[in-house]
């Protein structure tokens, strides 16, 4: 019995990393893909300015919905 529940908790410690890990990479794809289409918008746009941007809660080259959903999902996501 005791060697079940060690299995148990160690299944459910991995399935959690997993879903912590996918999470994250889920973020940083949103966040990827908002670069892209900041960057077929405005071409001067660099990507050290939109990750600024995207930390202080602003990314001003997307749209406004797709920038606030997309900092609050992440903000979401990574706390």
């Amino acid at each position: 019995f005791f060697l079940f529940f060690l299995f148990f908790c160690f299944f459910v410690f991995l399935f959690f990393c997993f879903f912590t890990f996918y999470r994250k990479m889920h973020c940083l794809f949103l966040i990827r893909v908002l670069h892209y289409t900041s960057i077929s918008q405005k071409s001067d746009f660099d990507s050290d300015t939109f990750a600024r941007e995207l930390h202080a809660g602003r990314n001003l080259s997307a749209p406004v919905h797709t920038r606030f959903d997309a900092t609050r999902t992440c903000r979401r996501m990574m706390s």
